[in-house]
């Protein structure tokens, strides 16, 4: 239609008459009705295949902006422009953040052979890593694509498990699976400073199956021998940042709801990852009591890895990471809360919560004597990182000081003194320091906002069907992440986030001039009260069935009162004195769970009791 178009065109010019010209508007208009037709069929398909593929969609949407790539780097000798030099450069920048082991790591090296070697892992569990590879995953050095190692998994799987038993047999990881090429990643900041990139890992398949297998095999031991401290909420199953949260500010509102304050001071380690020293690491490792053929294995794994800067086809030089767990590996972040796991034991005092590397250290304020308690489990976990060969980025941490009277001691790490702060971002949760959680809200709504705009915008043709899928699946997460933990209970705060809402909904083609409950009828929403009512309920079943690794009693009181009706976990509101305490999750949620029927709470799984609720309440 394009070439009849053009060719109609060029007639008219030739020969301008009017029956030239009305062929040629006819085709024209049916050209231009034929592209919005399929551009709204793709955008179409695009949306409602989102929650098979993401990638898709979201290379579509940045198709759209008008990005600046990485074309120069300035640097102490000017600037550059050549990729392959950029690439050096961005190699040797994130070489040097690695240091030398604190001991010889050649052993890894010396010949090992395990005679009574009896493999973990079967035929069918390599079949079923292959089977389930990301394919929407970009290769590692070895170019070889996800996909290939999932279609081909049946062939794979026999000469893969017996290259898997012989490496942990002998001891040795192959030495082309330990290569990596590593992608700049912008974070912000100045677009041509080598600071304001971080590495991206591109690892071998093969590497990452192999990897997974011995991760399930080492999780499951760690978890025989209860190894994991329970202050460690990140990469551990049952934990995420919520639980973390949920944890840290149920123990600060009940400072405050006893008319005491809390100091809390968030320590930032500098480069924690690449900063971990092998020598180290294989020390505690030995502690474990892990199979001889799996710590030699270890040892090797992380002996001797390569990386390479990729930039638009060019290639840096290959580095070795002299330190370091790999980013980007499966097994890399277990390996690292191993690293970090006798942290908290060197605390007397006060309490610490981990998640993954973010550490922060807290304790009840009720005289001077308990801050100068606070400093002396600051000294240790000072003594605990020189000793770890870790350092910290003094000028990236900061001291909270919760509560009216806080007495606002100055905490110091070594002979720098930490500096004090209103509000601290807690993984990605601003913390104010009267729990009120007002600037958070508002972070949260003009996040969802510029979210909205840059999503919407994107698609020329949208119905009320598709604008409630895109709404769902990426603007309203912003407005409930963790909000189980940071609920505001003020009127003003809690207006802002249903505003928002209020706002996109308005957004929906032909949808505008409705009211907002008409609006939200139209696009079968909840409000935002009533979604995070339910997200309330969900929690409480999760923390009372054990589906999160965290302890009940530290939440919920239940009820030992069976006379009544109603369900058989029915909760207890616990005393308190103020509207922190009144509001916070574990006493708001009450009445509402108590509230549920039988067949909802006796639910066995999460979906489950999603199922029941829906088909009583409908779906939200």
């Amino acid at each position: 239609m394009l070439i009849k178009k053009k060719r109609l065109w060029d007639r008219y010019r030739k020969h301008p008459t009017a029956n030239n010209l009305q062929y040629f508007k006819e085709v024209r208009n049916n050209l231009t009705s034929t592209i919005r037709q399929k551009k709204s069929e793709y955008e179409h398909n695009l949306i409602q295949n989102c929650h098979l593929s993401a990638k898709p969609l979201f290379a579509y949407i940045n198709s759209k902006k008008k990005t600046q790539p990485l074309t120069c780097l300035k640097t102490d000798k000017g600037t550059i422009s050549d990729d392959n030099i950029i690439a050096d450069e961005m190699s040797n920048f994130f070489q040097s953040v690695f240091t030398p082991p604190l001991s010889n790591m050649s052993n890894s090296q010396q010949p090992f052979n395990e005679i009574n070697f009896t493999p973990f892992f079967s035929e069918n569990d390599v079949f079923k890593g292959l089977s389930e590879v990301k394919t929407n995953t970009s290769p590692g050095p070895d170019e070889i694509h996800p996909l290939l190692l999932k279609n081909c998994a049946a062939s794979l799987a026999k000469p893969l498990y017996l290259i898997f038993c012989c490496s942990l047999r002998t001891g040795i990881f192959p030495s082309q699976w330990k290569d990596a090429n590593v992608i700049p990643l912008y974070k912000g900041g100045c677009a041509s400073s080598v600071d304001n990139y971080r590495p991206i890992c591109l690892l071998s398949s093969f590497a990452k199956v192999f990897e997974k297998i011995v991760a399930r095999f080492l999780t499951n031991h760690l978890t025989n021998i209860n190894f994991i401290h329970q202050s460690q909420h990140g990469f551990v199953q049952g934990k995420s940042c919520l639980t973390n949260l949920l944890t840290a500010i149920n123990h600060w509102s009940l400072a405050l709801d006893k008319r005491h304050s809390c100091d809390v001071i968030y320590l930032d380690f500098k480069k924690a990852f690449d900063s971990v020293d092998h020598s180290i690491l294989m020390t505690k490792l030995e502690k474990l009591n892990l199979p001889p053929f799996l710590h030699h294995w270890l040892s090797s794994y992380l002996n001797n890895r390569r990386f390479r800067v990729t930039l638009r086809g060019s290639y840096s030089k290959w580095s070795f990471a002299s330190s370091g767990v790999p980013q980007g590996s499966v097994l890399g972040p277990t390996l690292f809360n191993i690293f970090i796991n006798d942290l908290p034991l060197c605390l007397s005092y006060s309490l610490c919560l981990l998640f993954a590397d973010d550490l922060k250290l807290y304790c009840t304020i009720k005289s001077a004597y308990d801050c100068l308690r606070l400093q002396r489990d600051l000294n240790a976990i000072s003594q605990w990182a020189r000793e770890n060969r870790m350092n910290f980025n003094i000028p990236k941490s900061a001291v909270l000081h919760i509560g009216s009277k806080n007495p606002k001691f100055i905490y110091a790490l070594g002979t720098q003194s930490i500096s004090s702060k209103s509000t601290v971002k807690d993984l990605g949760i601003i913390i104010d320091d009267k729990l009120k959680f007002h600037e958070q809200s508002a972070f949260a709504a003009k996040k969802a906002i510029s979210t909205a705009s840059y999503i919407f915008k994107s698609f020329s043709f949208l119905n009320s069907d598709l604008f409630t899928i895109l709404y769902k699946v990426f603007v309203r997460p912003h407005l409930e992440y963790c909000i189980q933990a940071w609920r505001p209970y003020l009127k003003k705060s809690m207006d802002i986030l249903e505003k928002t809402q209020r706002k996109i909904s308005k957004w929906c083609p032909r949808l505008s001039h409705l009211s907002y409950e008409s609006r939200l009828r139209s696009l079968n929403l909840p409000t935002l009260s009533n979604r995070f009512d339910r997200g309330d309920l969900i929690q409480t079943f999760k923390i009372l069935k054990g589906l999160h690794n965290i302890s009940t009693n530290n939440f919920f009181t239940l009820s030992n009162d069976h006379r009544t009706r109603g369900h058989s976990l029915k909760l207890v509101v616990d005393k308190f004195h103020t509207d922190i305490r009144k509001f916070f999750f574990t006493n708001r949620v009450v009445h509402t769970w108590n509230s549920l029927p039988e067949f909802i709470v006796s639910s066995t799984t999460t979906n489950q009791w999603k199922t029941r609720f829906g088909s009583l309440f409908g779906s939200m």
